[in-house]
């Protein structure tokens, strides 16, 4: 008996925990969902009270619109130029970091830790009027690198620590075994200590392009001429003064979140394996 006891506390625990993961499931997916719901009803029952969960006629000029005329994929195109400038830029500054810091302790190891994650409590609204001056006046403005290097300033921290966990990980056995069998530091670090973090540095690079996806700040600040506009400024101009376009608006976002949805899709196997081996050391 006490034994069937416990197998049904099992049980039921279990079905506690998928219903707890449906209902988390359904509130992260509603939004989108209601995102495309809006995105493709007519206009005339757009604020139908009750509205429309289930719409039964669909208008889909919105997406027509987007792609007529070009305005959006350009946007994205751009968006997509910075953040991946920003992964490039943060992995190869990062993961040399990363690695020294890790195998290199020094005396001042801790504190210069503490200074890499104390920018972290630092809000970015603090950065926006000195680089836009130190960007003005090195002709920086409406440049894609200078939003680079601001983006940077925001990720490459956190990109370093995540990443010296992960090269704190590597036995240093192998290491120490590669060099004396001949290997030079610099070959220890490119063909033991990279290889093996490789999951680690796709986790990181997919987290820091999210992050610069989705940057709004330095976007709106530091490009000024629209024909320069990234997807999340120009997402924004759709929400005027005295009205919105919230067809526009919802069709527009759901293209612009597309292409990230596709790259964890592509490499959510490596993620999840960043990310298990992340908690396990």
């Amino acid at each position: 008996m006490r034994s069937m006891r416990i197998a049904h506390k099992r049980i039921a625990f279990k079905v506690m925990l998928i219903l707890v993961a449906i209902v988390v499931a359904c509130s992260i997916a509603f939004p989108v969902y209601w995102m495309f719901v809006t995105s493709v009803l007519p206009l005339g029952d757009l604020f139908n009270q009750p509205p429309a969960l289930f719409p039964t006629t669909f208008d889909w000029s919105a997406y027509g619109q987007a792609f007529a005329d070009g305005t959006t994929l350009t946007w994205i195109l751009h968006s997509f130029l910075v953040a991946s400038g920003v992964v490039v830029f943060n992995l190869v500054l990062s993961v040399p970091a990363a690695y020294s810091m890790a195998r290199f302790k020094i005396s001042t190891n801790s504190v210069l830790i503490l200074m890499v994650l104390s920018t972290q409590l630092i809000p970015a609204a603090l950065f926006v009027v000195p680089l836009f001056e130190i960007f003005r006046l090195v002709n920086l403005i409406n440049s894609y690198f200078a939003l680079i290097l601001a983006d940077s300033i925001i990720t490459l921290p956190i990109s370093t620590w995540i990443l010296m966990g992960f090269f704190e990980g590597v036995p240093k056995e192998i290491e120490e075994v590669a060099l004396v069998d001949g290997c030079t530091r610099y070959g220890v670090f490119f063909r033991i200590a990279l290889p093996t973090v490789r999951p680690a540095m796709v986790t990181v690079a997919i987290l820091v392009f999210y992050e610069a996806w989705n940057e709004y700040l330095f976007a709106l600040t530091l490009i000024t001429k629209q024909e320069l506009w990234l997807g999340t400024v120009g997402l924004g101009s759709f929400l005027g003064q005295f009205q919105t376009d919230w067809r526009g608006i919802m069709a527009n976002s759901i293209l612009f979140a597309a292409l990230p949805i596709v790259l964890y899709l592509f490499f959510r196997r490596f993620i999840v394996r960043g990310i298990a081996e992340g908690f396990s050391k």
